[in-house]
């Protein structure tokens, strides 16, 4: 003899409580019942709680990991930069001009103590579309070069204020990474980054300093390539035409 019952309701069933006795065993009895079928209302909610605990950690996980992207993509970049200029202001004679650079760089760190609250703290997801997105890559590039001996040529063509938000994150984190790795490692004079928007989205940096990238060599790099993998796009990296470093990625509208 058996009895069985459904562990959960019955769009969302977890499994079956199967309960038998050996032949010729009395039948289950109406406490016999009642009873098994508590126990399986109490394992269907222990399985529940157990599958919404395990719901909550994945989703802490996820979380956990953009904060991280989110905290090297945006402040640790500009916390380099800002580095750099203040080295090469403390450099220079004492001057108005260098008590103003002083000030501009007290704002920006103020600014990334900002970023950092709102990368932590602010769960809510972004606008579908983010505006004046072109303003935002020339700030992104000024801070990166600021205070740097670098002759930077910015280029910038199509519809970049209608990208989606997810591209328009993709893009900046991009120019960020690719800018702040010519600033730290090129030892360049010169940079030109171009950004075009036709039927992909094109963001080329190339520099004339000493070129030899390797994709391998350091997590910045990692990151373009997993972000052009999550958009089905491309990434290259390798030596320009006269020397330096050609760094390409695209992207696909969609």
């Amino acid at each position: 003899m058996c009895c069985w019952w459904p562990l959960g309701p019955t769009e969302s069933t977890f499994g079956v409580l199967l309960v038998t006795r050996m032949p010729g065993s009395p039948g289950f009895d109406g406490d016999d019942l009642t009873r098994l079928s508590m126990f399986a209302e109490n394992a269907a909610l222990a399985l529940h709680l157990a599958e919404s605990q395990r719901h909550r950690e994945l989703r802490v996980l996820a979380e956990r990991d953009r904060v991280a992207t989110d905290l090297h993509d945006h402040v640790m970049q500009q916390l380099f930069s800002i580095g750099l200029a203040m080295q090469i202001t403390r450099g220079r004679p004492p001057s108005p001009s260098s008590d103003a650079r002083t000030g501009d760089h007290i704002e920006q760190l103020q600014d990334v103590v900002r970023q950092l609250r709102r990368a932590i703290f602010d769960r809510r997801p972004g606008p579908t579309v983010r505006s004046r997105l072109r303003t935002s890559l020339m700030q992104v590039i000024t801070m990166q070069t600021a205070g740097s001996p670098l002759r930077t040529s910015v280029q910038m063509s199509g519809a970049l204020d209608g990208l989606p938000s997810a591209l328009a994150e993709h893009a900046s984190a991009v120019v960020r990474e690719a800018v702040g790795n010519a600033v730290r490692h090129a030892k360049a004079a010169e940079l030109t980054v171009t950004i075009s928007v036709d039927d992909d989205l094109v963001v080329e940096v190339v520099d004339n300093g000493i070129g030899n990238a390797d994709l391998a060599a350091g997590r910045g790099l990692r990151d373009l390539q997993r972000r052009a993998d999550e958009v089905t796009g491309s990434f290259s990296v390798g030596n320009g035409h006269d020397g330096g470093t050609s760094l390409t990625w695209t992207a696909p509208l969609p």
